[in-house]
C-alpha cells in the first residue's frame, strides 16, 4: 500500500479562494487545522455581540457589550486537513504556504551577526523589546548646585510677598517656608558628600519596565544588563540599582560559567 503523505508542517498556511471576495484562511497547528478567517461576498464571520462563552469575550467583560467593542473573528478548529477541506464549498482552489523561519530563530540569527559584545547586547534589547535602561543620576556637586538654586528661588518668592498676598493667599507664605526648609535639609545632606573624592562623578543606575530582561550568570549570581553610552551596564537589581560599566563581557570576568540569557514572555532563552 502507498503510505499516506505526511501532514503539512506546523505553521503552514492554507488559503482556499473562490474569488477575490470569497476565501478562507487556516493555519496548521499541533492540535489540528485552525480556520482563522472566512469571508463570503466580502463579508467576514464575526462573533455575535451577545457572545459570553469564548475566552476573548470573557476578557472584555462588557455587560452589555459596547457597540464599538472590537470583536474577534470567528475561528473554527478542524481535526486535520481532510476535515477542513470537507467543510469547503464546491469549487475554488487551495494554496498551501509552508511556514516561514521561526521568529525565535530569526532573532537569534540577527543577534549572532553583531560585531562586538555591546552591539550584541543592543541587538538583543531591540529584538526582544527589552525596556531595561541605564541612566546617569546627577553628581553630588550638581545636586548641591540645584539645591542652592532652589533656595535662592524660594527666598526671592518669599521676599516678593506683600500684605495683599497674606490677606488673600494666606497659605502661600507657609507653603514657601515649608519648601525652603526642605531645600535647606537637602542642601546640608548633600554638602557632606561633596567633601569626599569623586564628588563630580555621576552614578549610573538601572531603570526597568515590563517583564522581560537580559541577564548573565557570573560566579553563581545573577547580574542584569543594559547599555549606557556604548558600554555594558551591569547591576545586581533592576529598579534604580547602582550599575558598573564595562567595554565587553571579558572585562566583567566572564569565564566558563558565563551564561547570557533573556527572560522573554515567560521563557528563558540562551543567547
Amino acid at each position: 500500500p502507498v503510505p499516506a503523505p505526511a501532514p503539512p508542517a506546523i505553521g503552514s498556511k492554507f488559503r482556499w479562494a473562490l474569488g477575490a471576495n470569497t476565501y478562507r484562511v487556516a493555519i496548521m497547528t499541533a492540535k489540528g487545522v485552525l480556520q482563522v478567517k472566512s469571508v463570503t461576498d466580502g463579508g467576514g464571520e464575526v462573533h455575535p455581540t451577545t457572545c459570553r462563552e469564548c475566552t476573548p469575550c470573557k476578557e472584555l467583560a462588557m455587560t452589555p457589550p459596547a457597540p464599538w467593542a472590537r470583536r474577534p473573528l470567528k475561528q473554527t478548529m478542524f481535526a486535520d486537513e481532510a476535515a477542513w477541506r470537507a467543510s469547503l464549498p464546491t469549487g475554488g482552489s487551495v494554496e498551501i504556504t509552508p511556514p516561514v523561519k521561526p521568529v525565535a530563530e530569526q532573532k537569534v540569527a540577527v543577534i549572532a551577526q553583531a560585531t562586538n559584545d555591546v552591539e550584541k547586547l543592543k541587538s538583543a534589547i531591540k529584538a526582544y523589546k527589552i525596556r531595561t535602561t541605564a541612566y546617569a543620576s546627577p553628581s553630588p556637586q550638581e545636586q548641591l548646585k540645584t539645591a542652592m538654586q532652589q533656595m535662592e528661588t524660594i527666598r526671592a518668592e518669599l521676599a516678593a510677598l506683600t500684605l495683599d498676598h497674606d490677606l488673600y493667599r494666606w497659605d502661600m507664605r507657609h507653603k514657601l517656608t515649608r519648601q525652603l526648609k526642605h531645600a535647606r535639609s537637602w542642601y546640608w545632606s548633600i554638602k557632606g558628600a561633596c567633601n569626599g573624592p569623586n564628588s563630580d562623578m555621576r552614578t549610573v543606575r538601572m531603570s526597568h519596565r515590563g517583564t522581560g530582561f537580559i541577564a548573565c550568570r557570573l560566579g553563581g549570581e545573577i547580574h542584569f544588563l543594559a547599555v549606557h553610552e556604548d558600554k555594558i551596564a551591569v547591576a545586581y537589581g533592576l529598579h534604580h540599582a547602582r550599575a558598573k560599566l564595562f567595554n565587553n563581557f571579558a572585562e566583567m570576568g566572564s569565564g566558563s560559567d558565563f551564561k547570557l540569557v533573556v527572560k522573554y514572555r515567560g521563557r528563558e532563552i540562551t543567547l
